[in-house]
C-alpha cells in the first residue's frame, strides 16, 4: 500500500507586504535544522507524512512562510535593538504560538535529542546558549526534554529556564489575548504582516520578536546564582540518612518517556541560589536597554524655588484618645494618653507630576494654576528638549517642601516626550507611603526619544498607572478639579486620557473610570 504524502502549500498564503507568487516545496526528514522555510527563494523543506510530528512540522513551516519577515529582515537587524540569534530564537516562540492557536497540539512537537542538547548546555556552562534553546522550544514536548537533560547536570539552571520558559510564554499570551485587567480580548496584530507604523518595516507582528529578542539578550548576560553548600547538619534525615532533596529513586528505571515526565516533575525551587523569579520582575520585557524604542535617562534640571505653597494634600492617620475603633489597641499600655483610636488628618506631600511635552500645549499660567492647587506637593514637569540628542535637562522640580518656583524662573517645556515612563516611575518612588497620591498630568501621547506614539509604550505606562493607583488626568481645568477634591479629602476618580482610551477600547477589560482613595 502506497503512503500517503501532504506535501506543504504556501501557495495557498497571502500576506500583506509580499505579493503571492509561486513557492517549491521539498521532502525531508522531521528534524530540527533540516526543515526549514527560505522565504526569499520561496522554498519549504518540511516532511510530507501524516504522523503527528510531520503534521506539526509542516504546520511549523507554513506559518513561517505566513508571518515571518522576508525582504524586510536585514531592515530589521539594522536597528540592533537584538542580536541574530535571539531573534531567531524568540521568532520560533511567536510561530509556535500560531500554530498552537491554529488547533496543532505543541505536545507533539519534538525530535526526541533534546535532553542531549541541555546535557551539553549544561556540562559546557554556556549560559546563554541555554537560555537560547530553552526560549525556541519553549511552550513544547521538546522544552520539556531539554530541562530534563539541564537537570540531570545543574538544577539551578533547569529551575531558571523553566521560568524563563513559562514568562516569555505568558508574555506571548498577554500580548496575543491583550489582557490588561480581568478581561481577556484576542488581538490579532501579533501575527499581522501590515506595516509598522512606528518604523515603517514589515511585518508589524515581528515588533514583539524584536523586544522580546533585546529582553532575552539580556536575561542571557544574567546567569543564576548557585545555591550555596548546605552544611553537614542539615543534610542529614532523621534516620541518618542523606537527604535526596529534589531527587526520587522512583524516577529512574521507567525508560525514555517516564523519566521525561518524572524528571521534569521534580523541578522546582528546592536548592536553587536566587531565586530567578526576582530577576524577571526586575528586568521589563517592555522597557528596553538598547535601541530606538529606549527611552531617555532622566536628566535633572535646578530652578530655583522662590515662592511659598503652604498647605495639605492628602490625607494620613494619627493616634487619638477617642474614637469608634480601637485600631491601636496595643498603644492601651503604651501610650500614658492611650491613643488607641485612628483619626483622619491632611497630610502633607503628595505628587504631581506634569507632562510638558507640546501636544499638552500648555502655558506658563496653567502651571502656576496647578501650582496654587497642589499646596505643599511635590511637582515635576517633563519635557525632552532636544528629542534626547544631547544633554539638556528633561524634568525639573518646581515646587517642593512648601516653596515653588515663579513665573519668571519657569524652566523652559513644550518639546517631545521621551521620559514619561523613567518620570512616572521617579513620581511613584518619590512617594513616601502607598497612600500617598501621585497625579499625572499628561494626554497620554507617550513616547521615546525621536520615536512616535505606540500602544506598547501605552500599555506600559497604563499598566504601571494602574497598579499604583495613580490618578490621571488629561487636562488642565481637570487636574485643578483632582487636585482640590483631594485637599479636600475626597474620593477622585480616574479618566484616562484619549490616547489610553484608544489602547483600552482596543484590548479591552480596563475601565476608563477607576475610582482612588487617599484614605
Amino acid at each position: 500500500m502506497t503512503k500517503t504524502q501532504k506535501f506543504p502549500e504556501p501557495n495557498i498564503l497571502t500576506r500583506r507586504d509580499r505579493p503571492t507568487l509561486q513557492w517549491s516545496a521539498e521532502e525531508c526528514a522531521p528534524k530540527r535544522g533540516i526543515a526549514r522555510t527560505d522565504l526569499i527563494g520561496r522554498r519549504i523543506f518540511a516532511p510530507v507524512g501524516d504522523t503527528p510530528l510531520e503534521r506539526i512540522v509542516r504546520a511549523h513551516e507554513m506559518m513561517h512562510a505566513k508571518i515571518t519577515p522576508a525582504e524586510d529582515l536585514e531592515k530589521w537587524l539594522a536597528r540592533k535593538v537584538a542580536t541574530f540569534d535571539a531573534i531567531q530564537a524568540v521568532e520560533e516562540v511567536r510561530v509556535n504560538y500560531g500554530i498552537q492557536c491554529a488547533g496543532f497540539d505543541l505536545n507533539d512537537l519534538t525530535d526526541g535529542n533534546e535532553d542531549a542538547d541541555g546535557e551539553y548546555a549544561a556540562i559546557s556552562g554556556e549560559w546563554r546558549k541555554a537560555v537560547l534553546f530553552a526560549i525556541a522550544t519553549a511552550g513544547t514536548a521538546g522544552g520539556k526534554r531539554f530541562l530534563v537533560g539541564v537537570r540531570r547536570h545543574n538544577k539551578t539552571w533547569a529551575n531558571a529556564l523553566q521560568k524563563i520558559q513559562k514568562h516569555v510564554w505568558q508574555q506571548i499570551e498577554g500580548a496575543y489575548i491583550g489582557k490588561i485587567g480581568r478581561k481577556r480580548v484576542r488581538s490579532e496584530e501579533i501575527f499581522s504582516t501590515e506595516v509598522d507604523a512606528r518604523n515603517g518595516l514589515y511585518p508589524k507582528g515581528f515588533g514583539w520578536t524584536e523586544r522580546m529578542a533585546e529582553y532575552v539578550d539580556r536575561l542571557g548576560e544574567i546567569p543564576p546564582k548557585e545555591p550555596k553548600p548546605k552544611s553537614k547538619s542539615k543534610s542529614k534525615s532523621k534516620s541518618g540518612d542523606e537527604s535526596q532533596e529534589g531527587t526520587s529513586d522512583k524516577t529512574s528505571g521507567n525508560g525514555d518517556g517516564d523519566e521525561t515526565d518524572n524528571e521534569s516533575s521534580q523541578i522546582s525551587d528546592k536548592g536553587s541560589g536566587e531565586d530567578y523569579s526576582e530577576v524577571l520582575r526586575r528586568t521589563n520585557p517592555l522597557q528596553p536597554q538598547r535601541g530606538p524604542d529606549k527611552w531617555s535617562d532622566l536628566k535633572w534640571g535646578k530652578v530655583p524655588l522662590t515662592a511659598v505653597s503652604k498647605g495639605r494634600l492628602g490625607k494620613r492617620r494619627v493616634a487619638m484618645p477617642y474614637g469608634r475603633n480601637p485600631r491601636r489597641i496595643g498603644r492601651l499600655y503604651t501610650d500614658p494618653q492611650r491613643r488607641v483610636f485612628d483619626h483622619e488628618r491632611k497630610a502633607k506631600g503628595g505628587i504631581v507630576l506634569i507632562d510638558g511635552s507640546g501636544s499638552m500645549s500648555l502655558t506658563r499660567k496653567n502651571v502656576l494654576d496647578i501650582l496654587k492647587v497642589a499646596p505643599g506637593a511635590t511637582v515635576a514637569i517633563y519635557s525632552d528638549m532636544d528629542e534626547g540628542a544631547g544633554n539638556l535637562p528633561n524634568i525639573h522640580i518646581i515646587a517642593k517642601d512648601g516653596k515653588c518656583v515663579d513665573e519668571a524662573n519657569m524652566p523652559a517645556f513644550g518639546a517631545g516626550n521621551g521620559v514619561d515612563l523613567p518620570a512616572l516611575e521617579w513620581a511613584i518612588d518619590e512617594r513616601k507611603t502607598a497612600k500617598t497620591p501621585v497625579v499625572w498630568v499628561t494626554d497620554g501621547g507617550v513616547c521615546v526619544p525621536n520615536g512616535g506614539w505606540d500602544d506598547v509604550l501605552a500599555l506600559l505606562c497604563i499598566r504601571t498607572a494602574k497598579k499604583n493607583n495613580v490618578v490621571c488626568v488629561d487636562h488642565v481645568d481637570d487636574a485643578i478639579r483632582q487636585l482640590q477634591a483631594l485637599n479636600n479629602g475626597q474620593t477622585v476618580r480616574v479618566n484616562y486620557p484619549q490616547y489610553f482610551r484608544q489602547v483600552i477600547n482596543k484590548l479591552g477589560g480596563l475601565a476608563t473610570e477607576q475610582e482612588v482613595s487617599t484614605k
